[in-house]
């Protein structure tokens, strides 16, 4: 009898599968992918799903959506890193591009390349899950991912970046933390107070959360440096942002000041429009032996700084190194 069978927490009758009968189904039907040393680093940028499972209709369908979360077929997606469930609710951790984030605590404001790399990849992944899971999840609500990224101390997930609702007709005040920066967006905060449906297409409010971290990253001086995603956007909302340091490009500065953070939505450039930017390409995946461009409009020693940050990890490397652990177990009891 596996640990899973001996502690797994019964639910009420008629409030969907049960638990113990998910967590063998996830067993058996979830390959979980690992890099060669199956290392987790600090640093490490991962997407959590959060799934109620009392309501979802139909178990078979939850263990094949959550096998399909693990292969959306984004060139950053490290398949299912970790599961958890307690009481009815599952969590599926699946992991993002190896040390993406891990410089993300500098001290003082990153580089134009390494914003750059943030916004890219980040709004890359997001896209993908956008399309790829959110017509999975349409029967189980309530459902949510947060992006998350490892603290460098102790491997643990830390404070949420950004928030994603996988769901329509979902209310976001129900289902994310007031904590997180999607939540406060312009227009969900005009909506709140509103009786107008909410736009059910929440990529222009992700594309204003991540311009949030991505602001904190390149204005880290007094009075950014220290305040946390959500600190840094209420000040966003209340006051004219500070002028991002002039070591940043006019195109930077331009993307992110006026096309991203956008108080009218309207104005707010989307999800699928940001990762096709010419100015973002050096930083997505490149196909193998096709190096990235270096006339995209960058200032001078931009992509020579990409190179020197990623600290000579190059996840492209990696890829090679996957191999299928289908003896793994895929959930674990919290």
């Amino acid at each position: 009898m596996s640990i899973i069978d001996q502690r797994y927490e019964p639910v009420e009758e008629g409030a969907g599968p049960s638990i113990r009968t998910l967590s063998k189904c996830c067993e058996r039907q979830i390959v979980r992918r690992r890099r060669s040393s199956g290392t987790i680093y600090a640093g490490d940028f991962c997407i959590r799903t959060t799934i109620d499972v009392g309501r979802a209709p139909r178990l078979q369908g939850v263990a094949g959506m959550i096998e399909r979360i693990a292969v959306l077929g984004d060139a950053h997606v490290g398949g299912i890193l970790d599961m958890s469930i307690t009481g009815n609710e599952l969590v599926v951790i699946t992991r993002y591009q190896r040390r993406t984030l891990s410089n993300m605590d500098t001290g003082g404001p990153v580089g134009e390349a390494f914003a750059l790399k943030v916004i890219a990849q980040v709004g890359s992944g997001l896209l993908n899950v956008y399309r790829g899971s959110r017509p999975l999840f349409e029967k189980l609500a309530p459902v949510h991912a947060d992006v998350c990224a490892l603290d460098e101390n102790d491997d643990d997930l830390v404070v949420d970046i950004l928030d994603m609702l996988l769901c329509e007709n979902v209310d976001p005040t129900q289902t994310v933390d007031d904590e997180s920066v999607i939540v406060w967006a312009p227009e969900r905060v005009e909506q709140r107070s509103s009786t107008t449906p909410r736009d059910q297409d929440d990529t222009k409010a992700q594309v204003w959360a991540l311009a949030v971290t991505v602001y904190k990253l390149a204005a880290a001086s007094a009075p950014w440096h220290g305040s946390s995603p959500l600190e840094v956007m209420r000040k966003l909302v209340d006051d004219p942002p500070e002028p991002i340091p002039d070591t940043f490009s006019t195109d930077f500065r331009d993307l992110l000041l006026n096309r991203m953070l956008a108080k009218d939505r309207h104005e707010r450039i989307s999800l699928a429009e940001l990762v096709e930017l010419p100015i973002l390409s050096p930083y997505l995946r490149q196909p193998p032996g096709d190096p990235p461009p270096t006339d995209v409009g960058l200032h001078p020693g931009a992509v020579a700084d990409a190179s020197s940050s990623e600290g000579g990890d190059d996840p492209a490397a990696d890829d090679d190194d996957d191999v299928a652990d289908a003896g793994a177990p895929a959930c674990r009891i919290q």
